[in-house]
């Protein structure tokens, strides 16, 4: 039998999914500087209140409301150690306890506008620092962007006078606010989102809770009133936790440099949801800096033509070349078929189990993640009508409480909807893989027919049937699908390659099934259902050769074989100087093809 192969055939780059979806990448961010700006509205049911001990209560909520949902979400947490624990220590103590205290100091010392203004500053820090902090250049279509957001968050919250104490305050609440993000950053990648928030929000509320017991002395009874215990609540779940969990989500999917930009969206949602909550409309000038915002949010997140690299082209290593390129639904399954006896493929019994599990990986999340951010809002929007309502007349209430109704019901009703519709994803073992509910599996060794979807360069799905012809499909709204993707090929191609190798070691003849350049059916078709929609060639591959109707590619004259567009031509370099190129537009099982193509021509290679 031969060995197993050198290269395994691999995911487009993640480059792609870096330039390809900055946006859907960057709303998280946006979110989260949307629900911070918006904390503008319940501040002033505060102004009575110890003001250490609200900040005490309102990091202590975040962190405990980060708890309970990551175990509603099925998210694990990791309790941070080492050089992690160090950068939630210094993330908290800067960007948290740092942050509001240079804030408390520089409101005795400047206009609220000059700190607004500061604070507007970020992204052109984040732009600048971010890269530099992980050794590498700005990008300057970032940082151009950055100067723009900040010049118009500037024009939205305008200018004021300070003291030097108020200039020194503004100056630190730039800096805390930065190292809150590049404290953060290193430790995402085995912290995560919801560890690194809960953490961070962990130790303010400490910090702050000790302050305010030896400084303040607070009561109880204080934070009893309605209205202040829902500025406190919707500051600590709504405009912390949630929007601390968002925002780091977006640092660990755009970096901080990138990301940055989306902290000028807080100051046009402070002021848009002041005007709706009833303060005086933007004026002129705050309209032009929230179109100037919008503008350097195009323009720093627009897709960049820089970083791409072109393939090797002596090893097989896939990627793609034409971003707008999927590979369509096969005409029928592959059955296994070959033209001689000795190839025959097993077909072992189906196992009672795939192995020893991984993770669930949930269904639709994309769309349930949607759908519980609106949720968020609406129940945002409810609390923040429930403070409102007392400062306005009669009348007044009595509209804003059906409206505080109403948004509290839509937001109920779409966390409902949320998890109801995450229920139920795949299990994923070494063996194989499980539908749950239903415990139906697939082990990898009667996988046939494997067609992978494509669009814009990203892998969005997966379709396969056995050897009985049952058919299933993925999406890419499964959680974790390229982790999903990356093991099902890998454990796939292991499963498969040794059996079919030792056949046609055996003088045997394997046929792949083939989709010609055909007219693409369109992605919403996508599913079992769908299967079966074009006419397919065979693909017979031998020990010494490849071949179709149209080609025949003698595997020991391979010198080179170019896979820079393998998602729609492989282009094989024979010692004679001749190209053969396979076109197709679909060609399933093909990282099995690639891998037995790849260890024939070596051992040809190696035969000399």
């Amino acid at each position: 039998m031969l060995p197993a192969p050198r290269t395994v055939p691999t995911p487009p780059a993640a480059t792609s999914a870096r330039r390809g979806g900055r946006w859907w990448a960057a709303w998280p961010g946006l979110g989260a500087q949307v629900l911070l700006g918006s904390s503008v509205a319940v501040i002033s049911a505060t102004n009575q209140l110890p003001v250490l001990a609200v900040q005490a209560v309102r990091y202590a909520l975040a962190a405990v409301t980060v708890v309970v949902l990551a175990r509603v979400a099925r998210v694990r947490l990791v309790r941070p150690t080492g050089a992690d624990l160090l950068r939630v220590v210094g993330g908290a103590l800067t960007g948290l306890v740092g942050f509001n205290l240079a804030a408390i100091i520089g409101s005795r010392h400047a206009h609220p506008a000059a700190l607004g203004a500061a604070v507007a500053c970020i992204p052109v820090v984040l732009a600048l620092v971010g890269p530099l902090a992980r050794r590498r250049h700005p990008a300057r279509q970032v940082v151009l962007g950055a100067v723009v957001v900040s010049g118009g968050a500037v024009a939205v919250t305008g200018v004021g006078g300070a003291d030097p104490v108020g200039v020194a305050a503004g100056v630190a609440l730039i800096g805390c606010e930065a190292a809150f993000t590049l404290c953060g950053a290193p430790a995402l990648p085995r912290m995560g989102a919801w560890s690194y928030s809960a953490a961070t929000s962990t130790v303010a509320a400490l910090v702050f809770a000790v302050t305010s017991l030896t400084a303040e002395h607070p009561e109880v009874a204080t934070f009893g009133r309605p209205e202040v215990l829902a500025a406190v609540l919707y500051l600590g779940v709504v405009a912390t936790a949630v929007a601390f969990v968002l925002w780091f989500t977006g640092v660990a999917r755009l970096g901080p440099g990138t990301v940055g930009l989306c902290a000028g969206v807080a100051a046009p949602a402070a002021a848009l949801v002041g005007a709706a909550l009833g303060a005086p409309l933007p004026g002129p000038v705050a309209w032009l800096g929230m179109a100037a915002i919008a503008a350097g949010l195009l323009l720093g997140l627009r897709p960049s033509g820089s970083g791409r690299r072109r393939p090797g082209r002596s090893e097989v290593t896939p990627r793609t070349r034409r971003v707008a390129r999927r590979t369509p639904l096969p005409s029928r399954p592959f059955s296994g078929r070959t033209t001689s006896a000795a190839c025959q493929c097993e077909e072992a019994t189906m196992p009672s189990s795939v192995g020893e599990p991984s993770r669930l990986h949930r269904r639709n999340t994309a769309l349930a993640g949607l759908l519980i951010f609106l949720a968020v809002l609406f129940l945002a929007v409810a609390g923040l009508l429930f403070v409102a309502r007392s400062g306005v007349d009669p009348d007044g209430a009595s509209t804003l409480q059906a409206a505080m109704v109403g948004a509290g019901l839509a937001g109920v009703v779409l966390l409902v909807v949320a998890f109801v519709l995450r229920r139920g994803g795949w299990r994923q073992g070494p063996l194989g893989v499980e539908r749950v509910p239903g415990g139906q599996t697939w082990a990898y060794t009667e996988v046939r027919g494997l067609a992978t979807f494509f669009r814009s360069g990203l892998p969005v799905g997966l379709a396969w049937t056995d050897v009985t012809g049952r058919r299933a499909a993925v999406t890419a709204h499964l959680a974790r699908f390229r982790t999903f993707y990356e093991r099902f090929g890998a454990d796939y191609v292991a499963a498969r390659l040794p059996v079919v190798l030792a056949e046609l070691e055996a003088g045997g003849t394997c046929e792949f099934a083939l989709v010609p350049h055909a007219k693409l059916r369109a992605f919403a078709s996508f599913g079992p259902s769908s299967y079966a929609s074009a006419p397919t060639r065979p693909l017979l591959l031998t020990v010494h050769s490849l071949r179709t109707d149209d080609i025949d590619v003698p595997l020991w004259q391979v010198e080179q074989i170019d896979t820079s567009a393998w998602t729609d031509s492989l282009a094989f370099r024979l010692t004679d100087g001749r190209t053969l190129r396979l076109d197709y537009t679909a060609l399933l099982d093909l990282p099995l093809v690639l891998a037995l193509v790849d260890e024939l021509v070596s051992r040809h290679r190696a035969a000399g």
